[in-house]
């Protein structure tokens, strides 16, 4: 969340974003946020799926983790890719951008030739994983739902209050569906993530203060 946060928002053409990237002082430390907290996530996740071990909904969580594994896969390639390949290139098109013209710096042009011919590949496993997150919430809001319908009392099973359940369902729903409908132009397919990401903080809160059986 603290490095969705600090990210500078990317606009323009490669050359503008690239001059951005290179401006951005805590750019590697950024994206390393995201990538170590990826595996955190997916600890995370597992542990909602032990929740429902046992109930009508075990299926569903299961399935949620697997393509929750899945959404942080697509999603650590851009990142991986704005960490190592656009902060590397930014690099090189900064230093060519100093250069007197003319002529224009070779390798400067280079590095923006090759981060917009690289990007779409990129921006397309980030919209992959943002609708695969959104997907993977809502089984599992999907799944801890049967479990507290068909199960009596507050028992492990009903570690979580319903209005989890029913906000990782709409919250999902609603970041698989913005990145469907989101233009393949437009960067707003990012705010898929949003909801799940959301949902997730908010049932770490919750389950920290669940009462623990002595």
């Amino acid at each position: 969340m603290a490095a969705a946060i600090a990210h500078p928002v990317l606009a323009g053409e490669g050359a503008a974003q690239l001059a951005t990237i290179a401006r951005t002082r805590d750019w590697a430390a950024i994206h390393w946020g995201f990538l170590f907290a990826f595996p955190l996530s997916i600890t995370g996740l597992s542990g909602i799926v032990g929740a429902a071990v046992g109930t009508p909904g075990a299926g569903a969580t299961r399935a949620g983790l697997a393509v929750g594994v899945f959404a942080y896969a697509c999603w650590m390639i851009i990142v991986a890719f704005m960490l190592g390949g656009g902060g590397a290139l930014a690099g090189v098109a900064a230093r060519g951008s100093v250069a007197p013209p003319p002529p224009p710096d070779l390798a400067a042009t280079q590095a923006v030739f090759l981060f917009d011919m690289v990007r779409p590949f990129a921006l397309a496993a980030q919209r992959a994983g943002a609708f695969s997150l959104g997907l993977a919430t809502s089984l599992l809001g999907w799944g801890l739902w049967r479990g507290r319908r068909e199960g009596e009392g507050e028992e492990e099973g009903e570690a979580l209050p319903r209005w989890t359940t029913m906000l990782a369902i709409a919250g999902g729903s609603a970041g698989a569906a913005l990145a469907l409908a989101t233009p393949a132009s437009s960067t707003l397919d990012q705010a898929a993530f949003a909801p799940p990401v959301v949902w997730q903080l908010l049932v770490g809160l919750v389950l920290l203060r669940v009462p623990r059986p002595t």
